[in-house]
């Protein structure tokens, strides 16, 4: 089983601690992840509302990522590999995309709120703020720096460089 709805993350990642391929997937009702080589649900999380983004970092330093999921309700949820959550931060705002960077100026996440963009520092102090129009936010992965794609609600897509 998984969890139903509209797919905005899949990644297949050693993630559970006992060496198996999991399918973790993220969709605007929740997260699931799958044991590749048991061929079984590992856990669901159904979310209270919309999550309309989702990422991966290690969140408190333990060596191992988290799954970040950022709600509509302005809530951004860590879940462990064995599928606990918790909660992150809060905005009292909805959010519209999240995307974790982890590149030369550390851990930061960018959160996409209607009409702006907010930038975090790893402990969610607020380091930067800009006026945007942003449908989805996704980070680059392996960059030298930190860089985001932007998707704008006309259907534009710019490469920031945050």
């Amino acid at each position: 089983a998984a969890i139903g709805g509209f797919a905005i993350l899949n990644r297949t990642i050693k993630w559970g601690g006992d060496g198996h391929l999991d399918l973790v997937t993220a969709t605007d009702k929740g997260a699931s992840c799958f044991d590749c080589v048991e061929k079984a649900t590992r856990w669901i999380y159904q979310s209270p509302c919309p999550v309309k983004g989702a990422a991966f970092n290690d969140t408190d330093g333990d060596g191992k990522p988290e799954l970040l999921l950022a709600r509509r309700d302005g809530c951004v949820i860590a879940l462990t590999p064995d599928g606990q959550s918790r909660l992150l931060h809060q905005v009292l705002e909805e959010i519209t995309g999240l995307a974790a960077l982890d590149g030369s100026q550390g851990l930061r996440y960018a959160v996409a709120l209607r009409g702006r963009l907010r930038l975090y520092d790893r402990a969610w102090q607020l380091v930067g703020e800009t006026a945007r129009l942003i449908r989805r936010i996704e980070a680059v992965p392996a960059a030298e720096e930190d860089l985001l794609l932007i998707h704008a609600p006309n259907g534009r897509v710019e490469l920031v460089s945050i």
